[in-house]
């Protein structure tokens, strides 16, 4: 079988391609306008607590899963970032996200895990 996705020309004559390339287009850019609140999803999928530290820009959400910290955004600090593991809600990392942007997040996530979508 021939590997389309492979081949950019190939793609192009193919309507499944661009519209998969849009959804994924507009899950990188929730991605990027979201960066902190990829916890509460996190959360969703794999369980655990949320957790915060305090940055020069504000909160940064992060996860705690079976007593280890992951940050699926840690990327987004230039310099290496103090972590104070202070605990957090739901309600709190949610704060300033619409039910939309949860939703593309999410699904973001989602692909993410099922290798659908590679970051940057």
């Amino acid at each position: 079988m021939q590997r389309y996705r492979d081949s950019a020309s190939a793609r192009k004559s193919y309507p499944i391609f661009e519209k998969l390339d849009a959804q994924i287009q507009r899950v990188t850019a929730t991605f990027a306008r979201l960066k902190t609140r990829g916890a509460v999803v996190v959360q969703d999928l794999f369980g655990g607590e949320i957790l915060k530290t305090r940055t020069g820009a504000g909160m940064h959400f992060y996860n705690r899963i079976d007593g280890e910290r992951h940050d699926l955004t840690l990327s987004q600090f230039d310099e290496p970032i103090q972590f104070d593991d202070v605990a957090s809600t739901r309600d709190e990392a949610f704060a300033d996200t619409s039910d939309a942007q949860y939703r593309a997040l999410k699904e973001g996530l989602d692909l993410f895990c099922r290798g659908l979508l590679r970051p940057g």
